[in-house]
Formats: structure tokens, C-alpha cells, sequence
């Protein structure tokens, strides 16, 4: 009787424990997508080069401060680069906890073209609390289109979107909901959200993925009222028919070089592939930005011929 006592004793205690500890995992896996999904607050270094970058922008372009609207009422913050003898509209998106500030290296790249750049929602000076990894910041692209149809100076240029990891995967599933663009520029893009929140999360917590990947998305679906199944290029790239330029680093720990490969064998259209050998994350123009130019260069030329 003693003995089956101490069983259930110790069965109860392991049982309490367990829960115990579900408990302070999921919080802290709660707490983790909370910063992860949540507004971008800039640590004090990225502050300084963003006030740096916003500084040279004003000094050396003079670009016009504007507002964008997006169809669930967010105000999203915006400068307009407007180029009188430009031949072409770029439309330029920023990765996630990045900024329009933070796309200077790629603003150079594009030198006699009229620029739009803005802050995704939950970024920077636009609005929005949740970050979505794709899912609403097509949203924000949409009202970035809207807006340059509503310019004279940009409404008869031709548009193309250029994107940098989640402003890549964000044009990317954009394109397959309008015919605004005329070509895309991709740069360190992911495949699939849900392959890269697994990759992310075993190598970052190093917890089983059963259950507690499952709660993870669970998480971000309370957070973005999304589910991340809604964010694949992968499924999009076969419908994608204008020419697309992929851009990737092969030493990319962020997001896996083999994603952009994928993507490129699945698009449907005129493409090109461009492989870095060594660069970091979305800032393949440290790496060497003449022959990105260049490259870039010679793909906009054949798909304007």
C-alpha cells in the first residue's frame, strides 16, 4: 500500500512539474514571439546610423517626405526620391527590423531613377503594431502602388519593385495580386515562412518542434490574426510571369542560399540568378555594389528592349 502510494506520489509530482515547466516554456516561447511580431525599436547603434543615413538623405537628395495609406487605416511613412529625366519607378522595400533608412547602400545603386522607399508597418515613423513577415505588409505595398498612380510624375513610368529578405518575400506574393509591376528584384529572400520559422526556431531554442513549434504558430496567428501557410513564395513563383532577378549570398546563415534557388527554378518567367559569394544578410552591396550594379543593370536593359 506504502509502495502504490509513493508511485502516484511521485507520478503526481512529476505530473505537476512537467506542467510547471509547459508552462514557463510556452510563456517564454509567448514572450519571444511577442518581441519577434512586435513593433521594431531600434537598439541605440542602429539609431545613430539611422539618423546618419536620414541626414545624408536630406543633404545630398532632398527627397519628399510622404504619407501612404493603407487599407486598414495605417499611415505609413515615405520619402520620394523624384528624378526629373527618370525612365523608371523603383519601388524599394526594406527587410524586417530594418528601415527606409537603412536602404542607403541600395538607393545607390539606382542613381538616375525616381525611388520610393517607406517604413513598413510597425517600422520606423509609419504606424501598425504587429510585424507579419509578409502576410500585412502586402497591404503596405499596395498602398505604396496606389500612392504612385496618383503622382504625375511617376503615374506613366514604368514600376519595378525591388526587395531586400522580408521586402523580397513581400513583393513577391504581392505580384501575383497585381499587374503594377514590370519586373522584380529580389535580394535574400525566403522560400516559405513556415520552413523558415522551423529552421529559426530549432536553432534558436533548441526545443523539440513538437509541441512547442505548433504553439509558435499558434502564436503568430493570435498576433497577426494570419495563418504563416498565407506567405510562400514558393507557391506564388509559378504564376510570377514578368522577369524577376534574384540576388543571394551562399554563406547567408539568416536565410539559406538554397531558398533562393528554389524560388528560381520555380518562377514561371524571364529570370536571372545572381550568387554572391560572400556577403551578409540583404547587404549583398557590401559585398561588391559595381558588379551588383552592373548586374542589375544589365537586367533591367533586356527586360526594357
Amino acid at each position: 500500500m506504502n509502495k502504490r502510494y509513493a508511485i502516484r506520489r511521485a507520478l503526481h509530482y512529476l505530473f505537476n512539474t512537467s506542467l510547471i515547466l509547459f508552462g514557463v516554456i510556452s510563456a517564454y516561447i509567448y514572450i519571444r514571439v511577442s518581441y519577434t511580431f512586435g513593433p521594431f525599436h531600434p537598439p541605440v547603434a542602429r539609431k545613430s546610423l539611422i539618423y546618419s543615413n536620414k541626414q545624408h538623405y536630406k543633404d545630398t537628395y532632398q527627397p519628399e517626405p510622404v504619407t501612404l495609406h493603407t487599407q486598414d487605416g495605417l499611415k505609413l511613412s515615405g520619402l520620394l526620391f523624384a528624378r526629373p529625366q527618370a525612365k523608371r519607378v523603383i519601388l524599394m522595400t526594406h527587410g524586417y527590423h530594418a528601415g527606409k533608412e537603412l536602404m542607403r547602400g541600395y538607393l545607390e545603386m539606382f542613381p538616375h531613377d525616381t525611388v520610393l522607399m517607406f517604413d513598413f508597418r510597425a517600422h520606423g515613423e509609419s504606424e501598425g503594431k504587429v510585424i507579419s513577415l509578409g502576410n500585412h505588409e502586402q497591404k503596405d505595398i499596395l498602398a505604396a502602388i496606389d500612392f504612385l498612380k496618383t503622382r504625375p510624375e511617376t503615374k506613366d513610368l514604368p514600376l519595378y519593385g525591388f526587395g531586400a529578405s522580408m521586402g523580397a518575400v513581400s513583393l513577391f506574393c504581392t505580384a501575383v495580386k497585381t499587374d503594377a509591376f514590370k519586373a522584380l528584384i529580389l535580394d535574400s529572400g525566403f522560400a516559405d515562412l513556415y520552413g523558415q520559422m522551423s529552421r529559426e526556431f530549432s536553432e534558436h531554442t533548441s526545443l523539440p518542434q513538437f509541441p512547442f513549434l505548433n504553439l509558435s504558430i499558434l502564436c503568430y496567428r493570435i498576433f497577426t490574426g494570419k495563418s504563416v501557410y498565407n506567405v510562400s513564395p514558393i507557391s506564388c513563383a509559378p504564376s510570377i510571369k514578368i522577369p524577376v532577378f534574384i540576388a543571394h549570398a551562399r554563406n547567408d546563415i539568416r536565410v539559406l542560399f538554397k531558398d533562393s534557388e528554389k524560388l528560381y527554378e520555380s518562377l514561371g518567367g524571364p529570370k536571372e540568378f545572381f550568387p554572391v559569394k560572400n556577403a551578409p544578410h540583404a547587404k549583398l552591396w557590401l559585398n561588391d555594389q559595381d558588379e551588383y550594379r552592373k548586374r542589375v543593370e544589365e537586367f533591367l536593359r533586356k527586360v526594357e528592349k
